[in-house]
């Protein structure tokens, strides 16, 4: 796998509603959203993605570095680098989410 997730993701998906009766569609929880778009590092595109996600939905820095330490991450040293890279980035972000929570 080339994606950045925690190992139960599949179990913490989130529905996504649509008219359709017989179709059933879900997308990954936003902390499993924040992993994956560390794999490109301190990108700016997605650090605004990320700030955007923190926005909507608060994580905690608690739940941030746990999900750190879990994230099944591809045997790529230079992904790995990237997410090393990211990680003071985000939780800078949700820290600033915190800070500006009412």
């Amino acid at each position: 796998m080339d994606v950045f997730l925690l190992p139960d993701w599949l179990s913490r998906r989130v529905p996504i509603s649509t008219p359709f009766r017989h179709l059933r569609l879900f997308r990954p929880a936003t902390l499993d959203l924040i992993l994956t778009k560390m794999m490109r590092g301190a990108d700016p595109e997605d650090l605004s993605d990320i700030d955007f996600l923190l926005k909507a939905e608060p994580v905690a820095e608690t739940v941030l570095r746990t999900a750190f330490e879990r994230a099944r991450l591809p045997d790529i040293d230079e992904l790995r680098g990237a997410f090393r890279i990211a990680q003071p980035r985000v939780l800078a972000l949700a820290k600033e989410r915190q800070r500006a929570r009412p």
